[in-house]
């Protein structure tokens, strides 16, 4: 059994172990570095817009690859890339968190590819930051579809992760999208927050989960919480997440579901709290790293 420490090894030499550091965008690409060693995670996602940034301030890609090989990590996820549609932008809710959010996603596509490729990246996150319905689905399907035919010339599979508050909410609704494209690098991106407090029918939806082919499934982002609100909308409530096992929600369940298919290659946290600004690096990087692997264990 592996260990529980945020120093012991991986459950397996084969999955990677991925930070995500969304909940910790107020930090730099070094400190989020530090805190993937600290939890001897094996990556960390990056965001195309952050390496875009560092790269215009006189970086290149290959000391951005040399900074994480100083800490002993890889960036394998891209995340992420809202611009697979051409009206990508969300307009409800609340304007100025909009904003800030599409400053996060704006960049060309084919732009964030070429970053994720030069990054050494596997995989990229495809994210729906549009409102719901505002594409029609055929056309959804078809701009999906030519997104991973396009992301295939640069060796990168494109997950879709579902988000209850904009275009594509739930399990699914991007099951329908990526079984009707239909292109072998593509899946879903699991995010258990997401699939459990974003559920119109939780049940229903973890039905939906054993049923989808494990292809399809070998991304997961960990995240735990009260199954109780702390806040009066669920976009508001995503702000109370909690490390994987100090909440309520069946994450070693949805997790057990996954690792049974035989296909999961990537599992991190993504942990987005207000309290976690008041914690250090390497205190946030050890609790993210021994929680991961005790639910691993778990699962």
């Amino acid at each position: 059994m592996a260990s529980e420490t945020g120093r012991g090894l991986a459950p397996s030499s084969e999955l990677d172990l991925v930070f995500w550091p969304v909940g910790h965008s107020a930090l730099s690409l070094q400190e989020h570095l530090e805190i993937a060693k600290a939890g001897n995670f094996t990556s960390l996602a990056i965001a195309p817009n952050r390496a875009k940034a560092m790269m215009q301030q006189g970086l290149t890609a290959a000391d951005l690859v040399e900074m994480a090989a100083g800490h002993g990590v890889r960036y394998t996820q891209l995340d992420g890339i809202a611009t697979w549609v051409k009206d990508w932008r969300a307009t409800k809710g609340d304007p100025d968190l909009n904003a800030w959010i599409e400053g996060l996603f704006d960049i060309d596509m084919v732009e964030a590819l070429e970053i994720g490729a030069a990054l050494g990246a596997q995989a990229a996150v495809a994210v729906p930051f549009f409102d719901e319905g505002s594409i029609p689905h055929d056309r959804l399907v078809e701009d999906f579809a030519k997104f991973c035919d396009i992301s295939a010339g640069y060796g990168i599979e494109i997950h879709i992760e579902f988000i209850p508050f904009w275009g594509l909410r739930d399990l699914p609704a991007v099951w329908d999208i990526v079984s009707a494209a239909d292109r072998g690098n593509s899946g879903i991106v699991v995010d258990t927050w997401h699939l459990q407090k974003g559920s119109r029918d939780f049940r229903r939806d973890m039905e939906l989960l054993r049923a989808i082919p494990g292809t399809f499934l070998k991304h997961v982002q960990l995240a735990d919480a009260d199954l109780a609100a702390h806040a009066d909308t669920l976009a508001g409530d995503v702000m109370f997440r909690k490390f994987p096992g100090e909440g309520e929600l069946e994450i070693a369940e949805m997790l057990s579901i996954i690792m049974e298919k035989g296909q999961l290659r990537s599992v991190g946290p993504e942990v987005v709290n207000a309290n976690l600004a008041d914690m250090a690096t390497l205190e946030i990087g050890e609790r993210a790293g021994a929680a991961t692997r005790k639910m691993l264990n778990r699962a």
